[in-house]
């Protein structure tokens, strides 16, 4: 079972991260705008705000009275999980609730402890050897990209392939899916 979901999880990552980054929906992306709200961008297509990084408290406190008190499984030591928020497309508005999650999950139960990150940069190998899964939180778009710099972009990805094909765990929720747009992956070589 295990090499059933590590080879479904590298297969994941790799049609995500080694297709080529045409992401078709960037043409609808509005130019910047002059301003952009205090509290971050929080729903639609990001016309090149910050996201949102804040939940509303009252969404977070009904999502803790709805988590369990313990693990359903002993884990065998605590675990270390990077979420990963970054939305370069559509965002959406539940991707800090859905981290707050992650991380309420991991400290209630104490089955793991959780970092959070808007900021594609934290994939990098160095950074990566800390943890034991990354969570996709609704990433859009070509969202380990950075356009200015196809060296970043190109370790990015790279460092997220090896990390799965390392044995570590991916996940994803609703639009971890969304992205990478193209005619079809690359698989060679994976």
């Amino acid at each position: 079972m295990n090499l059933k979901v590590l080879g479904t999880g590298a297969a994941f990552a790799a049609a995500v991260l080694t297709v080529s980054v045409d992401f078709a929906q960037h043409a609808a992306v509005p130019a910047k705008p002059a301003t952009c709200p205090v509290g971050g961008f929080s729903g639609g297509f990001n016309p090149g705000c910050p996201q949102k990084q804040f939940a509303n408290p009252a969404d977070i406190s009904a999502m803790m009275a709805a988590l369990p008190d313990k693990p359903y499984a002993t884990p065998q030591s605590l675990r270390h999980v990077l979420v990963l928020c970054r939305a370069d497309g559509w965002v959406h508005t539940s991707i800090p609730l859905a981290a707050k999650m992650v991380e309420y999950l991991g400290d209630k139960t104490g089955a793991w402890m959780t970092s959070i990150t808007y900021d594609a940069a934290a994939i990098t190998p160095e950074n990566l050897k800390q943890y034991d899964a990354v969570f996709l939180d609704s990433t859009t778009g070509a969202f380990l990209d950075d356009p200015d710099d196809k060296a970043a972009t190109e370790l990015r990805r790279q460092a997220l392939l090896d990390f799965v094909r390392s044995g570590k765990g991916l996940a994803g929720i609703h639009a971890a899916t969304d992205s990478y747009h193209t005619s079809g992956p690359n698989l060679t070589g994976t």
